[in-house]
């Protein structure tokens, strides 16, 4: 269900923690966001199997869930 154009990697200097990086696919702006680990492996289970994604990534703000979800960036989804 993730998309493609979204990589993880471990924060460099923050433990337990991972660095989201997408990519629109709109204007190919780049957009990163830190998640814990934990949160990140439990809300892609949670969404693999049937959760929808604000019940799967409770604590990400709609803005990145939306990354998440298709990659659009904030502004090019305000102009869809």
């Amino acid at each position: 269900m993730i998309r493609q154009m979204c990589t993880f990697k471990p924060h460099p200097d923050k433990e337990h923690t991972l660095v989201i990086t997408t990519s629109c696919p709109f204007c190919f702006s780049t957009t990163t966001f830190d998640i814990p680990e934990a949160d990140w492996y439990d809300g892609i289970m949670k969404w693999n199997t049937g959760a929808l994604i604000q019940s799967a990534f409770p604590k990400l703000n709609a803005d990145q869930r939306e990354l998440l979800k298709t990659g659009i960036c904030t502004p090019c989804f305000n102009n869809i």
